[in-house]
């Protein structure tokens, strides 16, 4: 095995592991719906997206991490 297939191989694995990560089963409903800490709000996920991780009903701001601080 050359390094140019091992690097092939884990970029492959990862990219496999990325796509089993994003499929959304029936039962796990957490991944789109986000319950507020403060106001005890159920809303969609894409909403606290669009309102870039702000409670839409009470303000409260959600911790985000660096990446997604940097993306905004």
């Amino acid at each position: 095995m050359s390094l140019r297939d091992w690097f092939a191989n884990r970029k492959s694995k990862q990219l496999n592991a990325a796509l089993v990560e994003s499929k959304i089963s029936g039962d796990d409903l957490s991944k789109l719906w986000v319950k507020c800490f403060n106001c005890n709000a159920n809303f969609p996920r894409k909403d606290m997206e669009k309102t870039l991780a702000v409670c839409p009903k009470c303000d409260y701001h959600f911790r985000i991490g660096a990446y997604e601080r940097i993306e905004q």
